[in-house]
């Protein structure tokens, strides 16, 4: 699974980090005035100071936004500090927009000399266009969501979120603690990376039939839901029924062939699933889904190159890069 960092969780951190840091300051002055002198009554008057004192929040939020500098005492847990925010560039409409559908790797994959990081792998088909991509050093590294890719924003019902474990026993899964499992070969279930269950390894297919189903009509299963089944191969992934509801996930539409509706899938999805993108290249009780459009895996923008089969000097991304 794939996740992105957005600008209003980045946001959020370090408003979070800053709002803590002034608050401490704000209690360590205030202890070492009442410890100055015994008796003494803290009034509103010192609280209002020592807020003061403290520095406040409003001065490092503003040096954030126009530098994309981040002051921190812990580091929030991310691999720079600086250059993440960008100005705008309203040079045509086209290029105002670009910006807002941009995701970059991070400049520590710049001064890499391997172009591993730059690679586009399969897995990122429909959800980074393969033909977005600036020339010179950030190549690979700053890409554009394709057009009909967004990403998860709003997090699920929490009573559809409680009740899914349920909604799991009922369609068979086993809970943690049952008191007697089958002697059968079983296989983890895991929802938003938490262990709730065992399922029986031969039932795994129907589950997750049953699930997607379920996915799409939304009042049982959220639809942003990530059903992940990895079946157990020599050599393969661990095998197990993944469910993923979180935020900050890339999603995008395909039309599920069985259910003859759209369905929203994501990136570890997508890769255990047999998707054509015309009908003609489907087969028969193998694929399981099919591109709404043949250009869904391009962006805005790319999707505007008249005659791009004949354009003399295409830019686009390949894994042998």
């Amino acid at each position: 699974m794939q996740e992105l960092l957005l600008g209003g969780n980045l946001y959020l951190q370090v408003l979070k980090e800053r709002m803590q840091s002034s608050l401490s300051l704000t209690k360590r002055l205030l202890i070492k005035q009442f410890n100055s002198k015994s008796g003494t009554i803290i009034t509103k008057a010192d609280v209002e100071k020592a807020v003061k004192r403290s520095g406040g929040i409003d001065h490092a939020m503003e040096t954030f936004i126009s530098t994309g500098n981040v002051v921190s005492q812990t580091g929030l847990g991310l691999m720079q500090l600086r250059g993440l925010t960008i100005m705008a560039e309203n040079i045509n409409r086209l290029r105002y927009m670009s910006h807002f559908r941009s995701v970059h790797r991070g400049s520590f994959f710049v001064e890499m000399r391997s172009t591993e990081s730059r690679k586009l792998l399969p897995d990122s088909w429909g959800f980074l266009c393969p033909v977005h991509t600036p020339d010179g050093s950030p190549c690979g590294l700053l890409n554009h969501l394709a057009k009909k890719c967004f990403v998860v924003t709003k997090p699920p019902s929490p009573w559809i979120l409680k009740n899914l474990p349920d909604l799991l026993i009922g369609l068979g899964m086993f809970p943690l603690g049952y008191d007697s499992y089958p002697n059968v070969p079983l296989i983890d279930v895991m929802l938003d990376g938490k262990v709730i269950g065992f399922i029986q390894e031969d039932q795994a297919k129907s589950i997750e039939k049953q699930l997607r189903m379920l996915k799409i009509e939304g009042l049982k299963v959220p639809k942003m839901t990530e059903i992940v089944l990895v079946e157990r191969k020599p050599r393969g992934l661990y095998p197990g029924l993944y469910l993923f509801t979180s935020i900050a996930r890339m999603m995008r539409p395909v039309f599920n062939i069985a259910a003859q509706a759209v369905e929203m899938i994501g990136t570890f999805e997508q890769v255990f699933l047999e998707v054509c993108v015309s009908a003609s290249e489907a087969y028969k009780g193998i694929t399981t889904h099919q591109e709404i459009s043949k250009t869904d895996f391009m962006s805005n923008l790319a999707c505007l190159i008249p005659l791009p089969d004949y354009n003399q000097s295409p830019r686009n991304m390949y894994q042998c890069q």
